[in-house]
């Protein structure tokens, strides 16, 4: 499942890859792995900062 989180898959698609029979299920489980827009925007400031 992280995997897929990983590569930007949607909640929605992890729900049905994973057989869960509700969103609320999905996440859960597996809520902590989806970043935040908060984690997004500092992990590109990071990036921008590492690359230039």
């Amino acid at each position: 499942m992280s995997l897929w989180i990983e590569q930007g898959f949607s909640i929605k698609e992890v729900m049905t890859f994973a057989g869960h029979s509700s969103i609320q299920m999905t996440m859960e489980r597996y809520g902590h792995l989806f970043p935040s827009p908060d984690h997004q925007k500092a992990m590109a400031m990071v990036e921008a900062k590492l690359l230039g």
